[in-house]
Order: structure tokens, then sequence, then C-alpha cells
């Protein structure tokens, strides 16, 4: 649904539901989302978001991306 709604509207999308990996929020990145939300993982660990994030930062870095934004609606 990220996907269709990113292509459909001209205002920002997040993605929710499900987060619990660094992979999950870029998956809602490729899908078009412009913000990702982790909710229910944070209860389970309330530092997983600075997890995620040290974790995309490491990836843009290994996939040369300028800005994670670079990968935001590519499937």
């Amino acid at each position: 649904m990220v996907n269709q709604v990113s292509k459909a509207v001209k205002i920002p999308v997040m993605g929710l539901g499900g987060v619990t990996t660094w992979e999950d929020a870029v998956e809602f990145i490729m899908a078009g989302a412009t913000v990702v939300q982790v909710g229910t993982a944070s209860f389970i660990k309330p530092s997983i978001s600075l997890d995620i994030i040290d974790k995309m930062r490491d990836y843009a870095e290994r996939e040369k991306l300028n800005n994670i934004s670079d990968i935001r609606g590519i499937i």
C-alpha cells in the first residue's frame, strides 16, 4: 500500500507496521515512504530506533548512497 499511496499523492507518506529491523525500514523507503515509524518493537527494546538508524547509515555507506532518500520509491 505504501508504494501505491506514495505514487498517488504529493505529500509525505509514513511507512509503519512490523518495523523491527533496518531491513524493514529500508523496504518501506524503497516502497516510497518518506518516514518510517517504529512502534511495538520499542516496547521490547527502547533503543531499537537508534539501532535501526545506525544500521541504515552503515547500509547507505556500503551502497555509496549520498542520502537514504536516493532509494525512495525504487520498487
